[in-house]
């Protein structure tokens, strides 16, 4: 081979290195490798809500489990329905109170249904269970498993405790499982950061005597905070 050749085969070879080498840590860079991950994740995540949402869909087809079944925004990790009466057992107690503030609601604001919304953890989900809260109206305090922010607290909606959270519970269970708490709970005396008060099924708050509009809309935040500070309590005085 001549000297001449030798080195375009040289220069070929140096060049190609170079060009792999210059590709490379595209492929390898941590902080890419860890994007594609998450995006890998979320791809994933969003095929299972969008199944799990088309499943309920079809489920509340009847409009006695739930109403008007729809993606906040758009966003697949945030459902809204709503609960108006129909959807409420009325022959017991608690259900027919509900169902008469519904209808005192509606005639005094033009509407008679609770708006609840369903957030799921993005990358965390099913391992970890969903936020769901009420987003108006405004509920008594320790009324239905409502707290004063709007997050519904129940044992079944907390990951990591004993009887809490399953990941293979269906969503349909849990809208029933939130229906059933709203409805059936004893009217009873608790211990609350407030000092003790009283619980029982859930009331709305038409005198407005827990907030300054009984259709202003709690917040996200609001609901996760009261949650939270829920799920710390009933861990020192039990479920």
């Amino acid at each position: 081979m001549s000297t001449c050749q030798s080195e375009r085969r040289t220069f070929r070879e140096a060049t190609y290195v170079s060009e792999r080498e210059e590709n490379l840590p595209h492929f390898l860079d941590v902080t890419d490798m860890n994007s594609l991950a998450r995006r890998k994740i979320q791809d994933r995540e969003a095929a299972l809500l969008l199944r799990e949402f088309k499943c309920l869909e079809r489920q509340c087809a009847d409009g006695f489990l739930l109403k008007n079944l729809s993606l906040a925004e758009g966003d697949i990790s945030r459902w809204r329905f709503q609960l108006d009466s129909s959807c409420f057992d009325t022959s017991c107690p608690g259900g027919k109170t509900l169902a008469e503030d519904l209808e005192k609601l509606k005639a005094s604001h033009g509407t008679d249904n609770i708006l609840v919304e369903v957030s799921f953890p993005h990358g965390e989900w099913p391992v970890f269970a969903p936020l769901v809260r009420v987003v108006r109206p405004r509920c008594v305090w320790y009324t239905g498993h409502v707290t004063a922010g709007g997050g519904i607290c129940l044992p079944t909606l907390v990951t990591g405790i004993e009887n809490g959270w399953n990941s293979s519970i269906s969503l349909a269970t849990i809208v029933e499982l939130v229906k059933w708490a709203m409805i059936h709970c004893d009217t009873t005396l608790i211990e609350t950061v407030n000092g003790q008060q009283l619980a029982g099924p859930l009331r709305i708050d038409l005198d407005e005597t827990y907030s300054y509009d009984v259709l202003s809309e709690y917040s996200e935040y609001a609901a996760l905070a009261a949650f939270d500070r829920a799920v710390v309590h009933h861990r020192v005085h039990g479920w």
